[in-house]
């Protein structure tokens, strides 16, 4: 079972900084498995570019 505490993962992974880098991330819905990229640059428009992804999880739909 998954832990949603802060673990040490080496680097702060900041949406200004995946976009720097080019690094690619991906929606995963944890019923079907389904994966959705996530365009970042449009996220960073939204929340910011130092919002961090992190062990984050959407809400649900009901």
């Amino acid at each position: 079972m998954g832990n949603r505490g802060r673990r040490d993962i080496g680097w702060a992974p900041t949406l200004g900084k995946m976009l720097e880098m080019g690094v690619k991330a991906f929606a995963c819905c944890s019923r079907c498995g389904r994966q959705q990229p996530i365009d970042i640059a449009a996220l960073i428009e939204k929340v910011g570019p130092d919002f961090c992804l992190h062990n984050r999880r959407n809400k649900r739909a009901s």
